[in-house]
């Protein structure tokens, strides 16, 4: 990994930590807290584990920035710092600022690439790991590519055309978040509160996750998919293994070679592409070790943009679990005839997660133990209270819940349709019973799941036949 060379424009404040009377607006810190502001890089592990690369420069740490109006442009002067990545509302932040719909947000970083060795076998791919909300990137002054939109997902750039090789380069990124007063995937975020409250906390708007800088070859690893199916003697590894090829289209394409057929993506320009033949003339090395490093196997294939399988006698793999949760290592090596072009490094757990009723019986427990044993096992995981999820159960179960000392939250079973259920729920007798038999488990009846059917209208009416 490259150690951070780049420059900011002017220098932050020699300790920069947020003023007092800021600190007073969050009380909250913890263990990690003091380390973050003591470092000149926060978050410095390379952000994407599952597709890791050794070439890299991470962004992050004190940037310049200032906050202006949407009618405005350009900003002259960027009178703040703050700590990246962290949301301008936070303490780590240092602005600890409410934002809202009438604002922009202006970073501005200075880099320089020439440890990265740029020639025309190169490109530089500028990474954002999370932005919330909506994102527009200049380099030296240059607009790159199409404005993102999306607070939770990575996105990235080739900004290789953009960049003076030799001096420093300019990086602008401006920010614009409405949280609640857009249509915009948001999460529990709201404005319009002065402090948390119920379901409903502080937005967290800007830069929020690691920015950083990547070396790759014109042709490069781009998309990894790893899938395992899993039966009582074997596993079957499915892997498929995406690469970057240059093209003169405008937009990029996505080749399905399984299904044959060409489908536009609807993502930014210069940012991923996905196109391939068998005949490009590439070759994949996949090598997958222990835990310990010990050569597991080797697989080859030329087979790129679209599904590979191998199978693995099951006595040969350590299933992964959350008990045991091994993970295996994965080289992965890229190869144009017999010329190395890159190597990238990943990691897979072999599992396979499955849901059913009781697998004999259905709803039914096949006997009163098994209704016995399924509590204990709650118990054992360190639960006090079970969701009882869309069923109710027989008398026996409660009775185990009763014995065994385990609450219950009680959902009815919903209904599709509104009309109807009603009358449905007055002749049920699961009602009558835990109105009438006072168990001691369940304190915590529920009528209606959810939004599934009229809440209000029956919690209403029904409230006091439970009481």
């Amino acid at each position: 990994r490259l150690s951070n060379s780049s420059r900011i424009s002017s220098s932050p404040p020699s300790s920069f930590v947020p003023t007092l009377s800021m600190k007073s607006m969050n009380n909250f810190s913890t263990q990690w807290t003091e380390k973050v502001l003591s470092e000149s890089i926060p978050l410095n592990e390379y952000p994407r584990p599952h597709l890791k690369r050794k070439l890299w420069l991470n962004l992050n740490g004190i940037w310049p920035f200032t906050i202006t109006s949407i009618n405005e442009t350009f900003p002259k002067i960027y009178d703040q710092f703050i700590r990246v990545p962290f949301p301008v509302e936070s303490y780590l932040s240092g602005i600890q600022k409410r934002i809202d719909s009438t604002m922009f947000l202006w970073y501005k970083r200075k880099f320089n690439i020439q440890h990265f060795h740029i020639n025309e076998q190169y490109r530089i791919i500028l990474h954002f790991d999370k932005v919330d909300y909506e994102t527009i990137v200049y380099i030296n002054n240059r607009l790159v590519g199409l404005k993102h939109s999306g607070g939770y997902e990575p996105f990235s750039y080739d900004i290789t055309s953009y960049l003076n090789h030799t001096n420093d380069n300019e990086l602008i990124v401006r920010v614009w978040d409405p949280t609640n007063q857009w249509y915009q995937p948001r999460g529990k975020q709201m404005l319009d509160i002065d402090e948390p409250k119920s379901i409903l906390y502080t937005p967290c708007s800007g830069i929020w996750g690691t920015v950083w800088l990547e070396r790759v070859p014109n042709v490069y690893i781009n998309r990894l998919q790893f899938k395992t199916k899993i039966s009582s003697k074997q596993i079957r590894f499915i892997y498929r293994i995406d690469l970057f090829l240059p093209t003169l289209h405008s937009k990029y394409e996505l080749i399905d070679l399984k299904k044959n057929k060409q489908r536009l993506l609807n993502i930014p320009y210069d940012e991923i592409l996905n196109k391939s033949e068998d005949n490009y003339g590439y070759r994949l090395e996949i090598i997958i070790s222990k835990q310990n490093f010990e050569h597991l196997i080797t697989l080859t294939t030329n087979k790129i943009n679209q599904d590979n399988e191998f199978i693995f006698p099951l006595s040969d793999i350590n299933l992964w679990s959350p008990k045991n949760p091994y993970l295996y290592n994965i080289r992965i090596h890229l190869y144009k005839s017999d010329t190395f072009i890159e190597e990238i490094s990943s990691y897979i757990g072999f599992r396979q997660i499955s849901l059913c009723y009781w697998p004999d019986g259905l709803y039914r427990a096949p006997t009163d133990e098994a209704y016995k044993y399924d509590i204990e096992q709650m118990k054992l995981l360190g639960f006090n209270t079970l969701r009882k999820h869309m069923k109710t159960e027989t008398s026996r179960w409660y009775y185990w819940c009763d014995v065994l000392g385990m609450l219950v939250w009680q959902d009815m079973p919903a209904g599709d349709s509104f009309e109807g259920y009603e009358i449905e729920l007055e002749h049920d007798k699961q009602l009558r019973l835990h109105r009438d038999n006072r168990t001691n488990n369940l304190p915590l009846p529920f009528l209606v799941n959810e939004n599934i059917n009229p809440r209000k209208k029956l919690i209403r009416r029904y409230k006091s036949k439970l009481q």
